[in-house]
Parts: structure tokens; sequence; C-alpha cells
């Protein structure tokens, strides 16, 4: 029965931890800020998870293929949900200077904007359909319309 007793305890800690990394996930990204540490966070790990259609294990790759666009992974939709909120549209101009050379020079909104934009570096992204459906283009855009 100890086993068995120690598994649920485990369980418990476990689900409790996941409860609060939600909670604190839904305050930075649904209501307001209270402290940008998440977001700068969230910010870094966004530019460190775009990268070119090449590298293995990305999270969020871009390329010269336009079917890319339709493409949207929950990995790479889970890193772009968890960047929006009342911090980044506080301050979307934050740069993370993390990932490849090219997101390293971008602030998160130019993150977004080269996500959802054809370019000649990109005209193809993963989750570009996704950026520019109009309830998650009024997230990266600030816009509440």
């Amino acid at each position: 029965e100890e086993p068995d007793y120690r598994a649920k305890q485990t369980m418990l800690k476990q689900s409790i931890v996941l409860t609060f990394l939600i909670l604190a996930l839904t305050v930075n990204t649904n209501a307001f800020c209270l402290t940008k540490g998440p977001y700068y966070l969230a910010s870094q790990a966004l530019a460190a998870a775009v990268d070119n259609n090449t590298k293995v294990g990305t999270l969020c790759r871009y390329g010269n293929d336009k079917a890319m666009n339709d493409l949207c992974p929950l990995q790479c939709k889970s890193v772009i949900k968890a960047t929006w909120g009342d911090c980044y549209c506080e301050e979307p101009d934050y740069r993370a200077y993390s990932g490849n050379n090219l997101m390293r020079t971008l602030s998160t909104q130019e993150i977004f904007e080269f996500i959802a934009v054809s370019s000649r570096d990109a005209t193809g992204a993963w989750c570009r359909t996704y950026m520019n459906e109009l309830g998650n283009k009024a997230e990266w855009t600030c816009n509440d319309n």
C-alpha cells in the first residue's frame, strides 16, 4: 500500500504544479500584466523556436514552401500563444536576442510579422494561416476589434 500512497502523493504534487503553471500562463496571456518576467521568457522561447526549415527539431519552421503556411503543429502554436497578452501589448518591441542570426535582430512583434507575412526570407512559415485568422491577428497586433 505504501508505494500506491507515494504514487498518489506524487501525482497530487504534479497536479498542483501543473495548475499553477496553467494559472501563470493564463494570468500572463489573458488578464492584465502583473509582471513582465513570464513574457520575457516566452519571447525568448519564441525567438529560439523560429528557425529555417532545414533545422531538425525546430518548433516553428519557415522556408520557401508556401504549403508550410497551413501547417500549425501544437508546439509552434503553443509558443506563439504563450507570448500573447497584455504584457506583450505593453512592450511589443522587446528584443529577446535569442535564436538564429535573423531572429536575434527582431523584436517580438517583428517575429510575429515574420511568421504571419510572406517575405523573401520566408515565403512559407508554420502557423502563417493561423496567425492571420481574425481573432489571432488581433492578439499579435494588439487590436481588440
